[in-house]
């Protein structure tokens, strides 16, 4: 954040949207193990406050920020994985997670036998003071 404050012109504005993660520690913590296990090169989703405060914290003011929750079936999911041998297991947990009610800070779920959940994206638009 603070390379773009200071390479975005004084006044400029910026626009980032990412998935972010539960705003409870434990959630956010099976959230986005769940992720690295889909994705071994996934870091880790911070959640919308700890989003808005490295913002905040690099000087931006924060001007607009929009939350949404975008469904996900966990086959349409999977098409995005590297590596297929990485699915079954990665089902099998997902689905007992789901069964026993646990929703892993995605609202994991069973409908049937698909296994339900959504990404919650955060989009802020942010300004550069014109005076900093």
């Amino acid at each position: 954040m603070s390379e773009i404050f200071r390479v975005l012109r004084r006044g400029g504005h910026f626009v980032i949207a990412d998935v972010i993660s539960s705003e409870i520690p434990a959630e956010a913590q099976l959230q986005n193990a769940i992720e690295i296990l889909r994705d071994p090169s996934h870091v880790r989703m911070l959640p919308a406050s700890e989003l808005s405060a490295l913002v905040t914290g690099a000087g931006f003011t924060i001007e607009s920020l929009t939350t949404w929750d975008k469904p996900r079936e966990f086959e349409e999911w999977m098409g995005i994985v590297n590596d297929a041998s990485r699915v079954p297991p990665l089902r099998a947990v997902v689905r007992a997670l789901a069964s026993a009610g646990v929703s892993a800070g995605i609202g994991l779920a069973l409908d049937g036998e698909k296994i339900k959940f959504f990404h919650r994206w955060n989009l802020i638009a942010a300004r550069r003071p014109a005076d900093r």
